[in-house]
């Protein structure tokens, strides 16, 4: 988790990070693996998913499944491979009130 001001480095600090996480595990000749980068710039909860799932190469509806439909994809891929998730601008679905719930569970599985 990666907290601070706009325009702090906060995104680029994850792509620093997203690229020694591949040299470590290239290195251990890890062959399975997925780091994804998906922002929440707008706080629509099921569209964040829908992205999450996308760029592991799931094909979800945008709308109209449960948290747990979701995760249950995204934990279904993981059990094959490493899975790191970056959701940038987090903060914002925290600050939405219709989306809190969802958040707070969202943030509570991943980590």
């Amino acid at each position: 988790m990666i907290y601070g001001n706009p325009g702090t480095g906060k995104t680029m600090s994850f792509l620093i990070a997203k690229k020694i996480a591949e040299t470590i595990l290239s290195k251990k000749r890890v062959e399975k693996y997925k780091i994804i980068y998906v922002t929440a710039a707008t706080p629509n909860f099921p569209k964040i998913l829908s992205e999450i799932c996308k760029e592991l190469g799931i094909q979800v509806p945008t709308r109209g499944l449960s948290l747990r439909e979701y995760l249950s994809y995204v934990s279904e891929l993981s059990k094959n491979c490493y899975l790191h998730i970056c959701i940038d601008e987090f903060d914002r679905l925290l600050e939405s009130s219709k989306q809190k719930k969802y958040s707070e569970d969202l943030l509570y599985y991943l980590t």
